[in-house]
Parts: C-alpha cells; sequence; structure tokens
C-alpha cells in the first residue's frame, strides 16, 4: 500500500472519529476519556508493529488508532458543566469579570461581545474566582469596548436554547460559548489593552480597512464590498439579502474559499500575462493569499477561507487530483483536531469543504462538458466553477436550509465572472489613505 494512500486513510480516519461522535453522541462525554484512550491508542500502535509483516492488517491497525483519536478529541472538548464552569451558573445572578476575546459584532440596536477568562465574585470580600467556558454579552451601542478589554458585569445568565429549529447552545459551543448575558444591569471596564498584541492590531487594519470603503462608497454597496472581501454584511438591507438568497448567489456576500481563490487565480492570471514562470507564480499567489487575510483582520473564519483557497490553487497547478485529496484531508484533520466541534455545528466549515471539493473533484469534468463555450472574460470557467459547486453542497443546503433556486446556476455565470475585477478593485479602494 503506498504511503500516500496510508496518508489519507489515517486523515480521513480522524475526520471520521469526529464525524461519528458530533453526530451521534454530540453532547455525550464518556467519562474522562483521556486514559481510556490514551491505553486505546498504545495498543492499536503496538498492534501495527507485531503485524508489520502483514501490511494491510498493521495498516488498518494505525489508521483505527487515527479514527480514536478523533473520537476522543471531540470527546475531551465537550466540558463537565461542575461549579468551575460558566455553565453551571445559568438561570442565575452573577459578577463576572472577563475579557473580550473576539472582535466586537456591532448590530443595530445592540452590540455583542464575547467575553472568556472569566471570574466569579464570590462572598462578601468579592473575591474572583476563575471559570472555564465563556458567555456572549449583548449590550447597548455605547459605550463602545474593544478587544482586549477587561469588563465587569452584573446580570441574569441564560441558557442558550432552540431559534426557529436551529440548535443555537450547539452553535456557540463551538466557540466555548456556554451561557449568555443580556443588557445587564452593570458593565464596567477595568481595563484595556489586555489581548494578544498581533491581534489587536489586525483588528485595527482591518478597522481602517473597513473604514476606507465606507468612506468611499454608500450603503449598501460599502457591505456588499465588505462582505466579498471580508466577511461583512451586517448592514445589507433585509430584502437585498432575500435577493441574493433567492437567486443563490449569497455565497458572493458571505466569505468562502471560493472568495479567495479568486483573488489568487486573478493575480496568477497576471503574472502569467508577465511571462512569469507557473513555478514562481505559483507562490506569489499563495504569499498574496497571506497578504488579504491579514489586511482582512486574519479571522478564523478568514483563515479557513484562505485554506480552501490555497487548495483550490493547489489543485489548478499540480493538476494531480491524489495529491489535493491528500492536502484537503489533512487540513481537514488539523483543523477538526483543533476545534472538532466545527464539523457538525458550523456551516461555513461544511460548505467550504464541500465546495472546495467540489471544484477539485468535478471541475475538469465540467470544464469539458463546458467547452462550447468561450473563455472569454472567464465564461467556461465560471459555468464549471459553479455547477462543480452547486453538485458538491447541493445535499448540504437542501438539508440545511431547505431550498434551491433554480435561477442560481445562470446567476452565478452571469455574475461570478465579474468578481475577480470586483474583489481587486475594492481591495485597492479599501488601502486608499484618508
Amino acid at each position: 500500500m503506498r504511503r500516500s494512500l496510508v496518508f489519507f486513510l489515517c486523515c480521513l480516519a480522524i475526520v471520521a472519529g469526529v464525524a461519528v461522535h458530533s453526530l451521534g453522541w454530540s453532547r455525550v462525554r464518556f467519562g474522562d476519556p483521556f486514559y481510556f484512550y490514551i491505553a486505546f491508542l498504545a495498543f492499536l500502535t503496538s498492534a501495527a508493529f507485531v503485524f508489520h509483516k502483514n501490511k494491510k492488517i498493521a495498516v488498518w491497525c494505525l489508521v483505527g488508532g487515527f479514527f480514536i483519536l478523533g473520537w476522543w478529541r471531540y470527546s475531551v472538548s465537550i466540558p463537565e458543566i461542575n461549579p468551575s464552569h460558566i455553565g453551571w451558573y445559568t438561570d442565575q445572578e452573577v459578577r463576572l469579570r472577563g475579557r473580550v476575546t473576539a472582535e466586537p459584532d456591532p448590530r443595530e440596536e445592540v452590540t455583542r461581545y464575547q467575553l472568556g477568562n472569566l471570574q466569579r465574585a464570590e462572598g462578601v470580600g468579592r473575591e474572583y474566582a476563575p471559570l472555564r467556558g465563556k458567555i456572549v454579552l449583548s449590550a447597548r451601542p455605547m459605550p463602545a469596548y474593544h478587544y482586549g478589554d477587561i469588563l465587569e458585569v452584573a446580570c441574569r445568565l441564560e441558557k442558550p436554547g432552540q431559534i426557529e429549529g436551529f440548535d443555537y447552545a450547539a452553535y456557540l459551543a463551538r466557540e466555548d460559548v456556554y451561557a449568555l448575558c443580556a443588557f445587564p444591569e452593570s458593565v464596567r471596564l477595568v481595563a484595556s489593552g489586555q489581548g494578544l498584541w498581533i491581534r489587536a492590531r489586525l483588528f485595527e487594519v482591518k478597522a481602517r480597512f473597513a473604514s476606507s470603503i465606507e468612506r468611499i462608497l454608500p450603503e449598501p454597496h460599502a457591505s456588499f464590498l465588505g462582505g466579498i472581501l471580508y466577511g461583512a454584511r451586517r448592514s445589507i438591507p433585509a430584502d437585498l439579502a432575500e435577493d441574493f438568497r433567492r437567486t443563490g448567489t449569497s455565497h458572493l456576500i458571505a466569505l468562502s474559499g471560493y472568495n479567495i481563490s479568486v483573488v489568487a487565480g486573478f493575480i496568477l492570471a497576471l503574472l502569467s500575462r508577465m511571462w512569469i514562470p507557473r513555478r514562481a507564480a505559483f507562490p506569489l499567489a499563495i504569499f498574496s493569499i497571506c497578504c488579504f487575510i491579514i489586511l482582512a483582520g486574519a479571522g478564523a473564519s478568514l483563515v479557513r477561507a484562505g485554506i480552501m483557497g490555497g487548495i483550490v490553487l493547489l489543485a489548478k497547478n499540480s493538476g494531480r487530483l491524489s495529491r489535493v485529496r491528500n492536502v484537503l484531508t489533512f487540513s481537514a484533520a488539523v483543523m477538526l483536531l483543533q476545534n472538532p466541534k466545527i464539523l457538525a455545528f458550523d456551516v461555513g466549515f461544511q460548505l467550504s469543504f464541500a465546495a472546495t471539493l467540489g471544484l477539485v473533484a468535478f471541475g475538469p469534468y465540467f470544464s469539458e462538458k463546458f467547452s462550447f463555450l468561450t473563455k472569454w472574460l472567464g465564461l467556461r470557467e465560471a459555468a464549471a466553477a459553479t455547477f462543480s459547486a452547486i453538485f458538491a453542497t447541493l445535499p448540504l443546503i437542501l438539508h440545511t436550509f431547505g431550498t434551491l433556486s433554480l435561477v442560481a446556476p445562470l446567476a452565478n455565470i452571469l455574475v461570478v465572472p465579474l468578481m475577480p475585477v470586483t474583489m481587486i478593485a475594492g481591495f485597492l479602494a479599501g488601502l486608499a489613505p484618508a
């Protein structure tokens, strides 16, 4: 058995282990699984060495070990709710201190903050005891707080639940959030600048970038450009967002691996026009993806989209499905080992991987089927990419959203070829000085 195939099977086993646990027993923590799974991994590894002469048995023992690794990783991500966890204090009045651990999410009448590094006030002396887990704080837009601020809040914690059939609790749990604090009795700023320095600087760069776009364009155009460049879509009117949904073009205003691969693909085409060898142009395109992510704030969704965009570029550059297959499964395994809950509870992650898999697996087939279309303005490539992504994501879209746009293929074929120019122009506009 080839090493590349063994590598692929081991990575796939990690994904399968996470999938089986998260889809079958998403909230079940099997006691304290650490020692059991370490022992089981040791057993499987030993079995692989014992049966090393029979390579098939050795390989399947190894694959089984990686399956258990994925299962174990998800199991240990489920917290034990006890007095040292924030989930223990839902439906209670508490006084907490916490640090703003993510970029604030401003809405029309409320701003949401994610608070981590929590401490709960105890006793008359108000001594603070550390707590595991995070909360989402919903407060009025003013005064505004920022990433790295230490806040002291007094409020009644609520447990996240279902919202119109949507499992909001599971969605928040993927970010280790297990309680909500809506419009607290009091909020006091204790300290500022307590976050990671590099992340704070990235958020500042993103804010200046967004400010440049808002200064140049009116709404909803600024929000549309913000959506395709760095995932900002809050200011888009509800009726316009509904139009995007009905035409199957909502993905244009939700940053994905495809959006980033469009930018890098445009740079690849530009470099090829400048007679730069493809071997040198590919690393330059990857470098452009990194710069794009950094300038847009380097959030988790951006990093994920960057990985997906890089995989699409690798597929186009190598022309070898087997190599891209390994890179795709390895990327999935690494991301799930870092946060196993995104597989079952992050639709963006699911759609990104499904669409990327579709572009890699079905792109050449649809390119051949649409050979009658002109390559002018990238119409043939847009048609192939659209049908590849739709074919791969259709089951997930029907299961998650329950709707399918019949005009989506035509709308995407007409719009997608214009996306590279729009994104590059918008990106340059965001770099314009004040």
